[in-house]
């Protein structure tokens, strides 16, 4: 936590935004675990997840809302900056698991609290040089990737990877760039409750 920012300026950040995928979706976080994303495909607006920190939802571009579970889910590793995430959402479970014997990286797993029948799991790779995550392992009923973070940047005193790679199973590898980080920017509070829709 000292490592990407310290604690006092990690809840000194209470939202941000940003782009990914080549700006085809735009991230958008309040604390203490609010977030939404939205999907854009020709410029518009082709579906939007929402988390309020109670309920999710997922808005289409058809207008159709359906409930989504009641959990952050793999939605939150992705997009937000180092453990933030977990450091906020009650509904985690955070463990050290000792250190790799190739890298030497500390090894911390998170899963969640509740509905966690599949044994959903997150193994972070830690740098022990500089404490800043280094990889993801995702190992869910529906999603198996490792996720490996770079590039840095120091945003209102929180350091923020702008470079995710994923890679499947099968090696393939895709990166991503996050970009146009705005932060401490004032959300309304309606943009992460659920859509009127069909």
């Amino acid at each position: 936590m000292e490592a990407i920012g310290s604690r006092e300026k990690l809840d000194a950040l209470t939202s941000f935004q940003f782009k990914f995928y080549e700006g085809t979706r735009i991230v958008s976080f309040k604390s203490p675990v609010k977030l939404r994303v939205d999907y854009y495909e020709d410029g518009k607006i082709d579906q939007t997840g929402i988390y309020n920190g109670a309920q999710g939802w997922t808005i289409f571009g058809s207008g159709n809302v359906e409930d989504t579970p009641p959990s952050p889910n793999t939605f939150f590793h992705n997009y937000l900056p180092g453990l933030l995430a977990y450091a906020k959402a009650p509904d985690y479970k955070i463990e050290y698991k000792g250190k790799d014997e190739e890298t030497s990286d500390y090894l911390i797993a998170i899963s969640p609290k509740l509905n966690n029948a599949d044994g959903d799991m997150y193994t972070f790779y830690i740098d022990p040089a500089t404490s800043m995550i280094k990889k993801v392992i995702e190992d869910t009923n529906i999603y198996n990737y490792i996720y490996y973070f770079d590039n840095y940047t120091d945003f209102n005193g929180v350091k923020m990877a702008l470079t995710h790679v994923r890679e499947d199973k099968y090696g393939a590898r895709q990166s991503n760039a996050i970009t146009d980080v705005k932060v401490n920017l004032p959300l309304d509070d309606n943009l992460f409750e659920k859509p009127a829709g069909k």
